[in-house]
């Protein structure tokens, strides 16, 4: 079911423990820096919780095609000079015809193709700043498909994949905890539940390298920033780390 947020709940509440944060619009000028937001757990699918269909379908209207599971909670926050604070969501905001529904569909187009375009101008040209060269890297791993690194804030995965291939030749998927790429007409390279929730909208991918080094280069900015044990469930934790870290 979907729920309603008090304005007297502390945002930190919300940013604590498996609470993850799904953003169906972003603040902006023309919104008066408000946005509307999802708070789930995020681990409602490895704890096999039922589809929720009334928040999947409000997504759907808002441009997300994204499943969602378990009890959800919406809720608007104002960005403002002393911070962030929740605001009224009424009954009648869940209707499709809302002010800020008829406007989220088109925000998040247009987010989705600004993004787009921004890989498509960097092409193979894009030079993309290494996460090891960083103090804040706390380390990743290395396997026959694919290695990946990590900062607190983001991960970076690079897939080998042939000299010949270019962008149009590749497939990428984003959810908040499942990763698919690879290349068109063919099994995925990777596929499966990632080792933490992820922002969708603000991960990106590029061709890089060239030769034998030619790699698919993948960044995911992480919904909480911290370290994962691993890029993939399954896969061994992330190496040099230290088993008291979470």
């Amino acid at each position: 079911q979907l729920g309603g947020l008090s304005n007297a709940m502390d945002l930190s509440v919300l940013e604590q423990g498996t609470v993850e944060t799904f953003p169906l619009t972003r603040p902006s000028a023309s919104n008066g820096m408000s946005s509307v937001n999802f708070y789930l757990d995020e681990c409602g699918v490895l704890k096999n919780q039922p589809r929720n269909a009334r928040a999947s379908q409000l997504a759907v209207e808002c441009g997300h095609n994204a499943p969602f599971h378990g009890d959800i909670f919406v809720a608007r926050e104002v960005t403002g000079a002393s911070g962030r604070k929740l605001v009224d969501f009424r009954m009648e905001d869940m209707s499709s015809s809302a002010a800020w529904m008829k406007s989220a569909a088109q925000a998040n187009y247009e987010h989705h193709l600004a993004t787009k375009k921004m890989h498509d101008q960097m092409g193979d040209s894009f030079q993309h700043v290494n996460l090891s060269d960083h103090g804040d890297n706390l380390t990743g791993g290395s396997f026959d498909n694919y290695s990946w690194t990590q900062s607190t804030e983001e991960v970076e995965v690079r897939v080998p994949i042939p000299a010949t291939m270019k962008a149009r030749d590749v497939d990428v998927v984003f959810n908040v905890r499942k990763l698919r790429a690879g290349l068109k007409g063919q099994a995925p390279l990777l596929d499966g539940e990632l080792g933490g929730s992820v922002r969708p909208d603000e991960c990106t991918w590029s061709i890089a390298g060239s030769g034998a080094e030619r790699h698919l280069l993948i960044s995911m900015e992480k919904q909480t920033e911290g370290r994962w044990t691993a890029c993939l469930e399954g896969e061994t934790n992330a190496t040099g780390a230290s088993d008291a870290e979470s």
